[in-house]
């Protein structure tokens, strides 16, 4: 993905400027380890997962195995 500014976790605005590519068809850059939503309780009683389970963004296994 060589859109995105590894130095400051944000969208290359230039990069996707001159590839005429709009900022807006990606997704906001947040932390891997940020909470992005909780376990709604009719999911957790399917699940047997307790409800308000935090959820967090996670990462590709490239970027999970680098470490933080």
């Amino acid at each position: 993905m060589g859109c995105l500014n590894l130095g400051d976790r944000t969208w290359d605005l230039d990069l996707l400027t001159a590839l005429d590519i709009k900022s807006d068809l990606f997704s906001q850059v947040i932390h891997s380890t940020a909470i992005v939503g909780k376990l709604k309780p009719e999911i957790a009683s399917v699940t047997g997962l307790p409800a308000g389970l935090p959820s967090v963004a996670g990462g590709g296994d490239n970027a999970a195995s680098c470490g933080d």
